[in-house]
């Protein structure tokens, strides 16, 4: 192949090249390096505007692209998957203990009559057997023990209904090693630390009847107003004591 037929060749490809709606500026030129084309428009203004307008929705496009490639990476890291499957845990165990709470509820009212209703029909008298002490070990016995042993410490520390506090307290220390020594210690602590001098009787009472050594430190820290209640943790101390 001579050189005027290389040359017509390159020719005809380039014109093969052209894409539509452009014209070559100087077809001259179509055998330099780098050929220059040129659209059809009708003036400068309106490249200009179509310019602007093309790098805005470029930018536009930037965002929403940087945008949903965040979400995607935010969306599957482990955090936020955790954090989902958190909420989704929270959700599931605030329905159960929706659910959970009614049900205690009506128990709490259930266990609170029978007890009331005892109390009302054969006064508490010690040295003697009352129908309540059987109404709390078998709720203790036959139902969820930790439930009930919430229950009959807020019985006991009911500051608005003392009397009661204090007689469910006294028959919860007629039943031996009712709950664990923990509970047992912290009830007549709290139990001493009211400002009812009924359920304060009572919680030296239980200390005295479950017996526990730890009993000591909290009836010794105890700093009671009443001489006589003064007189009877003495009391108590010292059979603790032997």
């Amino acid at each position: 192949m001579n050189l005027t037929e290389h040359k017509s060749r390159q020719h005809d490809m380039a014109l093969n090249l052209v894409p539509d709606g452009l014209i070559i500026k100087d077809q001259s030129e179509i055998y330099s390096d780098t050929p220059r084309w040129t659209p059809k428009i009708s003036s400068s203004s309106a490249v200009s505007s179509d310019i602007e307008s093309m790098q805005k929705r470029m930018k536009e496009l930037e965002r929403e692209l940087l945008s949903c490639q965040t979400y995607n990476k935010l969306v599957a890291s482990p955090m936020v998957i955790g954090f989902f499957q958190m909420h989704l845990n929270l959700t599931e165990f605030e329905k159960i203990w929706r659910q959970e709470s009614s049900i205690k509820g009506k128990e709490r009212v259930q266990l609170e009559n029978k007890l009331l209703t005892a109390f009302d029909a054969e006064p508490l008298e010690d040295g003697m057997d009352h129908p309540a002490e059987q109404i709390i070990g078998q709720v203790l016995d036959s139902r969820e023990n930790e439930t009930i042993l919430r229950l009959l410490r807020a019985f006991s520390l009911d500051v608005s209904c003392p009397s009661f506090a204090a007689s469910v307290l006294r028959c919860l220390a007629r039943l031996p090693h009712t709950g664990t020594l923990e509970w047992r210690t912290s009830l007549v602590r709290d139990a001493l630390s009211t400002n009812d001098i009924e359920i304060r009787d009572a919680a030296v009472h239980a200390a005295e009847l479950w017996g526990d050594q730890e009993m000591c430190n909290i009836l010794g820290q105890h700093v009671e107003p009443k001489p006589w209640l003064r007189d009877y943790i003495s009391d108590v101390l010292v059979d603790l004591s032997d």
